[in-house]
């Protein structure tokens, strides 16, 4: 077992549309977007955020944050989650079984939940989830 981490992440609660007017794509329920900052204007407070190349306010309402505890593995187990180059955050579904020495490949499931097989040596910052805590998001985030 390697050294523990928490790790902060804001959510959409529900859906979002840009409170400030923008004919913007919305922000689909789930999805996770990067906190910013604190925002006041003539029409109020709200809290700045990214969710792909967009900048939306919204207010804190309307956000979720998850605080991670994680600890990192020097092998993948089942369960583990990692990070892949191509296809971003995966979860290590099983280890499949190799003939020649020194391969090491693995099922996992992306975010959207599609099957790939990857070779464990793209692979990086490999963890097991220990705690996920859900707390209201604030204006100070």
């Amino acid at each position: 077992m390697g050294e523990s981490k928490i790790t902060e992440k804001y959510f959409a609660k529900d859906v979002i549309y840009d409170e400030a007017g923008y004919r913007k794509q919305h922000i689909p329920k789930g999805a996770e977007v990067k906190y910013l900052e604190e925002y006041t204007n003539f029409y109020g407070r709200y809290v700045k955020v990214i969710y792909g190349e967009g900048i939306y306010y919204t207010k804190p309402e309307h956000l979720v944050k998850k605080v991670i505890r994680s600890t990192a593995l020097l092998k993948a187990v089942p369960g583990a989650s990692a990070h892949h180059a191509r296809y971003g955050e995966l979860v290590m579904m099983a280890e499949l079984v190799v003939k020649q020495e020194g391969l090491e490949f693995w099922c996992a499931k992306d975010k959207a939940g599609e099957l790939r097989v990857v070779d464990i040596k793209d692979c990086t910052d490999i963890r097991t989830i220990d705690h996920v805590e859900e707390k209201e998001v604030t204006y100070c985030g």
